[in-house]
């Protein structure tokens, strides 16, 4: 669904919503959906008097959907539903052949409110039932009826009075003009950039056509576009459509015909058209196009750029939460004002005010600038100008109220209506003199400066609180700060090891601080810790933070230096986490760094990773358990239906990670590959088991939900299943077919026990018959939290029981594992620009931070039996043991000023921002981190 923002529902305001949930008629502030709903209610309403015994019109169907229990449309072809039909309450009916299935009829009262769902049969409806909707399999729409009693009768199809039709055909003709209005409206919410061809196949009216007047016409051959939006005396081009003698239509912005357009080639939109239609030959669909231009082109797809819609859509969000954050922040900031004297000599000018307040010229005197004051406060101002010169009052416009003829020191009070006040002064003393002071005396001259307001200071700051003492209570109160680090970090010996300290910081302010440590066996640089170790040890390494001098923060961490293992080791490792993981990089480094140090690793996992987006080609021994844009419910929650097939004779291993590689079952319902484990026979095919998960919406199985599993034993139990496009819109990897002899339930998340419902780790490691790990490697901590969380943030303690859940289930089933937790990369720091996409991140730095300490905190305390975490939980810091500049990939950039067009500047973040680069060293780095931890591990 297409997101959209700041949206308006039941008279509030919501964010986000679905354009087909809550896109809102400016005109009369009901949602498109509920205005649609009504307009088809009172269209079928209007033939209540004129219907035969069946009284489901077949002319008058939404295509291509379904009824849910809750009254809400699924997509799926096979299926039509119909509109409301109004019906009596407390009256029996029969409802025969619609062929509904897994779907649903559903009774309305007369605000269209789900009163009951229900399937074929008799039944008595409720007292205030006004309508119902049904849903029909296309197949059964020549044997469907719906009629008064209590049993089925003949069927006979349906019938209306022609006279008693024609009465309302003006009626119905404008609502349904009404409705094709509001949902060309919805779909113009989508507001996506599309690609060269306009015209969208997937959106078509199969079976219709219009004529040369824009009238709609049945005929099986032809399909019928959408109003395709354009732009008005501008040559558009409609090549490969085969309209033949059907027609092609500009449409004013109403949805008024205005002519008929070429049937095709080059065709010229009139002055007012905002809309075309084409009626196209369904056997050339897909070679169809309607562009812009003036000749024949090679064939382009429709094509929307609906991902980067969605990934700016994310930006904003995070933009806002920053935006309000910074107020929040802005309002905790101490408030400037001005001091005891409100004159500033900076802004006097030549000349000395008259009785009418206006100024006259000389150089012997200096008038002030406007001075902002409160009315009805009692000021005094000293020493002033003598003579026929005056003190003057002005309103909030700066207009003249009243003056008062100066004394050397003059106390008034102001009037109620003062807003400002001006005064002169000699020019020989005014710089060292002139004071104007609430107050009705003169007190010492003080210079003109600002002062901090003392009602809006951190509680604790009051009269006598000294300087250094206001400094540190700032620190503390307004601008926090703290390195968030686990007490011990591991480094590899004779190798670069950095620490990117400034990473670390936690702070609601982007600042700098000064920063040192006790044992420099790693130097300090500008932001981070760097050096080569030459030989193994272990020491405290005291690390310090500063500010304008004063101490922030002082750390005690164990710093374990590691060397290479005396003799040859084999690891067996478990990995989990999301995309960042699920790119498989940092996987091969840590491996290939093992390799060199005499330690052999054995993956475990279903999910293979071999191409992926970084370009480079990894080694196809790289297994683990992955979820792309997850977060840590992929292990602790079901997370929906998923069935486990035993395959035979694949040639081509299909893709794991995301997007996956896509099946269609028996029953065409679509699949997405989420792990296998397959044996090459002696012919080189592939047998074993696959596992499917992500079913698509569909009646039979379920709505498609992550918690919905009801349905899905209509799974066929044998068969094959047929290769289809993946969720990026490609074919991806992957036998055409692959056939199956049984399919066995599980669930989308991999550890979760289908029998027994629950987290079951060890159903996992029987069922596929691996070895329990030596270590597991749990990386997690972006997706787990939203921009500027704090510890105590919904998001972050729902992540630190997560997180406990996991750790204490595996290690109370196989207490001998060890766990390896990654604290993960937050983002690219840097804001920078390429073309219109700014790709900023660090508001994720506050949070994920967040997130750290808390784990932190955690699993350096003890277990529920009493005994520490840390004798099976190692903490790594991922967030400050890559690079947040360089870790992305560079950028050639060059300046957004025109005068410097020439000049280009490497800078970072060449992907996303969030995502690594293999190439450019990002995920290589993290495997670093990783290296000696695991060596740690196996030497203990």
């Amino acid at each position: 669904m297409v997101k959209m923002h700041k949206l308006t529902k039941g008279g509030q305001t919501i964010y986000p919503a679905t354009i087909y949930d809550a896109v809102v008629n400016p005109k009369t502030r009901k949602s498109l959906t509920s205005e649609l709903s009504e307009i088809d209610a009172r269209i079928s309403g209007k033939k209540e008097y004129s219907v035969g015994k069946n009284i489901i019109n077949p002319s008058n169907l939404t295509d291509g959907y379904y009824l849910w229990q809750d009254g809400s449309l699924k997509q799926l072809s096979s299926y039509c539903v119909t509109v409301y039909i109004s019906i009596e309450g407390n009256t029996q009916y029969h409802i025969s052949k619609t062929g509904v299935g897994g779907a649903y009829h559903v009774i309305f009262d007369d605000n269209l409110k789900v009163l009951t769902a229900i399937k074929d049969g008799t039944v008595i409806t409720p007292e205030n039932a006004a309508y119902i909707r049904l849903s029909i399999s296309k197949s059964q729409l020549g044997a469907a009826q719906m009629e008064l009693g209590d049993v089925a009768t003949s069927y006979e199809p349906f019938t209306d009075n022609y006279d008693n039709e024609q009465k309302f055909v003006r009626l119905e003709t404008q609502m349904a003009a009404d409705k094709t209005e509001l949902e060309t409206q919805m779909a113009d919410k989508k507001s996506v950039s599309l690609g060269k061809n306009l015209f969208n196949k997937l959106t078509v009216k199969n079976g219709y056509y219009i004529d040369a007047s824009g009238n709609l016409k049945t005929n099986s051959t032809l399909s019928l576009s959408h109003y395709i939006k354009v732009n008005p005396n501008t040559s558009y081009y409609i090549q490969n459509t085969n309209t033949g003698g059907a027609s092609n239509v500009w449409f004013d912005k109403e949805f008024n015909a205005i002519e008929e357009a070429a049937k095709s080639g080059v065709t010229t939109s009139p002055s007012n058209a905002a809309y075309i239609r084409l009626s196209i030959s369904t056997a050339v669909i897909d070679n169809a196009m309607f562009f812009e231009g003036g000749t024949a082109t090679p064939y382009e797809s429709y094509t929307e750029n609906y991902d980067n819609e969605q990934r700016f859509a994310k930006q904003e969000k995070e933009i806002n939460n920053t935006n309000a954050t910074l107020d929040t922040l802005q309002s905790q900031m101490p408030k400037v004002v001005v001091g005891k004297n409100l004159f500033d000599p900076d802004k006097a000018g030549n000349g000395f005010l008259r009785q009418n307040g206006t100024i006259a010229n000389s150089t012997t005197y200096v008038t002030s600038d406007y001075i902002a004051v409160e009315g009805e406060r009692m000021i005094t101002a000293h020493p002033l100008a003598l003579g026929p010169i005056y003190f003057s009052q002005y309103d909030s416009d700066k207009t003249f109220i009243t003056s008062t003829q100066n004394k050397q020191t003059l106390t008034i009070t102001l009037e109620s209506n003062t807003a400002y006040v001006r005064a002169t002064f000699l020019a020989s003393n005014y710089k060292t003199e002139g004071q104007i002071e609430y107050g009705s005396t003169a007190t010492e001259y003080e210079p003109f400066h600002y002062v901090i307001s003392e009602e809006s200071l951190p509680e604790g700051i009051g009269s006598g609180t000294t300087q250094d003492e206001v400094k540190q209570i700032i620190n503390e109160e307004v601008f926090p700060a703290k390195l968030v680090l686990p007490s011990s970090l591991y480094f590899k010996a004779n190798r670069q090891n950095n620490l990117y300290y400034k990473q670390a910081i936690k702070c609601s302010c982007h600042d700098n601080f000064d920063f040192s440590v006790s044992n420099a066996t790693l130097k300090v640089f500008d932001r981070q810790l760097s050096g080569v170790p030459v030989a193994a040890s272990v020491f405290n390494n005291k690390l310090t933070l500063r500010k304008f001098g004063k101490l922030l923060q002082e750390l005690q961490i164990k710093f374990n230096i590691l060397a290479n293992p005396s003799s040859h080791k084999t690891v067996k490792i478990l990995d989990s986490g999301d995309s960042i993981s699920d790119l498989g990089g940092w996987q091969v480094e840590l491996k290939n760094l093992l390799e060199e140090d005499n330690v052999t690793v054995e993956y475990i996992g279903t999910m293979i990773n071999r191409t992926k987006t970084t370009g480079s080609s990894y080694a196809e021994d790289i297994w683990g358990e992955v979820q792309s844009g997850g977060n840590m419910s992929f292990i602790t929650e079901p997370k929906g239906a998923a069935k486990i097939l035993t395959v035979s004779g694949i040639t081509e291993l299909p893709v794991t990670g995301y997007p996956g590689t896509s099946y269609l079952d028996g029953n065409s319902i679509s699949w997405v590959v989420r792990g296998f484990r397959l044996t090459a026979g002696s012919d080189g095919k592939y047998s074993g088991k696959l596992k499917l998960g992500k079913f698509s919406s569909d009646p039979n199985y379920g709505d498609g939900t992550e918690d919905d599993t009801s349905g899905t034993g209509n799974f066929p139990s044998g068969g094959t299943i047929t290769k289809t496009q993946s969720a990026n819109g490609n074919t991806l990897a992957g036998d055409a077919t692959i056939t199956y002899t049984s399919a066995d339930d599980a669930r989308y998340n991999p550890f979760w026990n289908p029998s027994t419902d629950e987290l079951d780790f060890k159903y996992y490691f029987d069922y596929w018959g691996f070895d329990a790990p030596d270590i597991f490697i749990l990386q997690w901590g972006y997706n787990e939290v939203k921009s500027y969380e704090d510890v105590n943030s919904e998001s972050v303690q729902t992540a630190r029981l997560r997180a406990k859940q996991i750790i204490d289930k595996f290690h109370n089933q196989y207490p001998d594992t060890k766990f390896v937790f990654g604290l993960e990369v937050y983002g690219a720091e840097l804001m920078t620009f390429s073309g219109a996409s700014n790709n900023n991140n660090s508001p994720k730095k506050y949070s994920v931070l967040s997130f750290a300490e808390e784990i932190i905190s955690l699993f350096e305390g003890n277990d529920d039996t009493g005994n520490p975490y840390s004798d099976y939980v190692t903490l790594v810091p991922v967030y400050a043991m890559m690079d947040n500049i360089y870790g992305y990939g560079s950028l050639s950039e060059k300046s957004l000023c025109d005068l410097y067009g020439a000049t280009t500047t490497v800078l970072q973040n060449g992907r996303d921002g969030v995502h690594p680069s293999y190439d450019s060293g990002g995920l290589r780095e993290i495997g670093r981190a990783y290296e000696p931890v695991v060596l740690a591990i196996i030497n203990l």
